[in-house]
């Protein structure tokens, strides 16, 4: 919890209140003062003491810093947090000189800082544009420091109890006759390899260059880049998987004027998603196990997994649709496990991994078909022969009436075989299924009778 200050240093904070220069808002901090050490802005590049000892809220108007409308110019904020603190730092600025900060576009965000005396390496920074309507002149500018161990970044005009500090600057604008552009932004398309790249216009021509990332920034000579109508262009012919950043600059007047380049503006390509390969069920397989919607059979589809998906969408069809078009779901995972109904059923399936870049496209579609319904192939009565308990955790009686039995043979839910028992021809039999993982089993029992088939639950 933070300490509270002597009264003494409370009072000598509001008495340096008051006399701060109208006619905007002042700035109190009841709690106690924790100074500003640094602002490193547009020119200015002023220190103060780290001293607790100081105004809640300073004015520093005669120092002043220059910018242009439409540039970008970094920040640097320090300052002390007394203690192992943290405290989140605003910049305002009036930019339209209504005598508020309270306007679109005025306030900024500038960073925390957390545990530093003010005189450390600790720093808040960040990058501030100047609107490019702007408007020409001397403008208020304000920075705000204040204790907050959230995300809760100080207002403008700061009463009350709080643990903080506030500094005030002239900021001079100077409005170019030919204003950059701002804002650009990318709409890439990996398929067709193009960007859709659009900006906020200075003016109604641009010229725009599109290049590798990282590369030196345009020259300022006249015809640098492609010649733009308006403010969109698309860039074509670009490289799969490739980091990409474009400059922008306003053409005032044809071949003569130009405003400073904006950017860099980055935008990335993606390699499209590949499609996988089956694993399981093989392509054309028959015979898979299949229930009724009464009793379900599951089906654990598997599939290779896609070195740049992120995710795969499943889809399956059934002799009715001729193909896998229903989406059944989207996995993050090479594994799906599905119920399965129907007998004697052809059923198609197919696996679209998604990457950053979209979807694999082309994609074929798979088939399996089930297998009979496994009581419908009985040879002899069920009734004559005894399974329990069902469920069963670690074993399986099978006891007969009639005829002795002579192999037990238990598969999955994917058709492989998981016991295979010979009996002897006994009227009672004990299947050991401690090894066996909690599912479904189908259980085929052969006797001198025939054969007939058990579904099994393994708990």
């Amino acid at each position: 919890m933070k300490k509270l200050l002597l009264s003494a240093l409370i009072l000598v904070g509001i008495n340096a209140n008051a006399q701060f220069p109208a006619p905007y808002c002042a700035n109190t901090f009841t709690n106690g003062v924790e100074p500003i050490t640094l602002v490193n802005f547009a020119g200015i590049n002023n220190t103060s003491p780290n001293t607790l000892a100081t105004a809640p809220h300073q004015d520093f108007t005669a120092i002043v810093g220059n910018v242009i409308a439409g540039n970008t110019y970094p920040i640097i904020v320090k300052g002390n947090t007394d203690g192992n603190y943290n405290s989140n730092i605003s910049l305002f600025v009036d930019w339209n000189s209504d005598n508020d900060f309270l306007d679109a576009g005025e306030s900024y965000n500038v960073g925390s800082i957390a545990n530093s005396t003010g005189l450390d390496a600790v720093q808040a920074t960040t990058s501030i544009l100047v609107p490019g309507n702007a408007t020409a002149g001397n403008k208020r500018m304000r920075v705000i420091k204040k204790y907050n161990n959230g995300t809760v970044f100080p207002l403008p005009c700061t009463t009350g109890a709080g643990f903080g500090q506030a500094e005030d600057y002239t900021l001079a604008v100077t409005v170019p006759s030919c204003i950059s552009p701002s804002g650009g932004s990318a709409s890439v398309n990996t398929t067709l390899l193009t960007a859709d790249l659009t900006w906020t216009s200075g003016g109604a021509n641009s010229e725009i260059v599109v290049q590798l990332a990282e590369e030196p920034a345009p020259s300022v000579a006249p015809n640098t880049g492609t010649n733009v109508a308006g403010s969109t262009y698309q860039a074509t012919s670009l490289f799969a998987d490739t980091l990409y950043e474009f400059y922008v600059r306003t053409e005032c007047v044809d071949g003569v004027e130009y405003s400073a380049w904006a950017g860099p503006f980055a935008f990335n390509t993606f390699l499209p998603a590949s499609c996988t390969t089956v694993i399981y069920p093989a392509n054309g397989a028959t015979g898979i196990p299949a229930g009724t919607t009464a009793t379900p059979v599951p089906l654990t589809f598997a599939w290779d997994e896609v070195l740049e998906a992120v995710s795969y969408n499943l889809y399956y069809g059934t002799s009715a649709t001729g193909s896998a078009t229903i989406l059944l779901s989207n996995y993050t995972t090479t594994t799906a496990t599905i119920n399965i109904t129907g007998y004697n059923a052809l059923f198609y399936w197919k696996i679209v991994p998604i990457g950053p870049g979209g979807a694999a496209v082309g994609c074929t579609d798979w088939t399996f078909t089930t297998g009979a319904d496994p009581l419908a192939n009985e040879t002899f009565d069920y009734k004559n022969i005894a399974v329990y308990p069902n469920p069963a955790t670690n074993v399986v009686n099978i006891s007969s009436k009639n005829n002795g039995i002579n192999s037990v043979v238990m598969t999955d839910v994917n058709g492989r075989t998981v016991k295979n028992v010979n009996v002897a021809s006994a009227t009672e039999a004990q299947i050991n299924i401690s090894d066996l993982a909690a599912g479904v089993y189908m259980m085929k029992i052969t006797s001198n009778e025939g054969t007939t088939t058990k579904k099994i639950i393994k708990e």
